[in-house]
């Protein structure tokens, strides 16, 4: 006896008190539904509706049964919704993207993911926090900074991006034809906390140092927190996404050789099933590195 349905029938029986209303409610014929009844009851050896002139009505048994056959069909319904959810979980592609790659990199993801998967949930973050989120299982793959820790994880190749540098319009550097990075020494660094991703950004110091400005450094959170930083007139940043500042006033690109201060990024992730995946976002991110450069 297929338990679940036959306590559907039951309770619809139950609450409805005609037969007619519980067949239309549980998508059945009359007869049927009194047949299943009647099998229930011969299973149980109770009768649990009482068939009048009126419909239908509970007996003992069937008042005493009612509350555990609706916890019995509750569950199965909640059973069924949790499989249905885990299913759409499963054909939802979980993906992240660094703050520090920019919105060229994250359409170029959003794009082939959409050709792998119906369903996608990108989050956007830090280095740090990507990666960790990979290793639990919360992703499924993330395009990070390289260097970083990724113990435990598997990764692709890193791919070079060029970087530009966005300097205060008021600024010196941007009215001579060939600016050198040495000239930004009277203006700090504003960019990603350290603890977002410590070897990326220990790396971009070391390159700033080998082209002549140490910078102090100040945490910009956001482009907005950056823009206001360098539009006062008091910071400077490097970013992969210069369009990200438009046309803002008060801030400008510096020219700078697109060879200097690369950012280099890779793909992260944690089961083989999403190795080809990973290659392919790594092969597309190496096409638009090119056509960037």
């Amino acid at each position: 006896m297929d338990m679940v349905r036959h306590m559907r029938v039951f309770v619809a029986v139950a609450e409805e008190g005609h037969f007619g209303s519980a067949a239309r409610r549980v998508a059945l014929s009359q007869p049927a539904v009194s047949q299943i009844l009647r099998r229930t009851e011969r299973e149980l050896g109770v009768e649990l509706i009482r068939r009048t002139q009126r419909g239908a009505e509970l007996t003992d048994a069937g008042r005493a049964m009612l509350p555990r056959a609706r916890l019995l069909v509750g569950d199965a319904e909640r059973l069924t919704a949790d499989a249905r959810r885990f299913d759409d979980a499963r054909q939802t592609l979980r993906w992240g993207v660094a703050d520090q790659c920019g919105r060229r990199v994250a359409a170029v993801c959003a794009s082939r993911i959409s050709d792998r998967s119906r369903e996608q949930a990108p989050t956007v973050g830090s280095t740090v926090g990507l990666i960790e989120r990979v290793a639990s299982e919360l992703l499924d793959v993330a395009v990070v900074e390289h260097p970083a820790l990724v113990s435990g994880l598997e990764s692709t190749a890193s791919i070079r991006f060029s970087r530009a540098i966005v300097i205060p319009s008021s600024h010196p550097a941007s009215t001579v034809d060939r600016p050198r990075l040495a000239q930004l020494s009277d203006l700090e660094l504003a960019y990603a906390p350290r603890t977002t991703n410590p070897a990326g950004f220990d790396q971009l110091i070391d390159e700033l140092r080998a082209a002549g400005v140490d910078p102090r450094t100040t945490a910009a959170t956001s482009v907005l927190e950056a823009t206001a930083l360098i539009a006062s007139g008091r910071a400077f940043t490097v970013t992969a996404d210069p369009s990200a500042f438009g046309t803002v006033s008060g801030v400008s690109v510096m020219p700078v050789d697109p060879d200097r201060l690369r950012i280099r990024l890779h793909v992260v992730y944690r089961s083989t099933t999403h190795r080809d995946l990973a290659e392919q976002l790594a092969s597309d991110l190496w096409r638009l590195s090119r056509s960037t450069r």
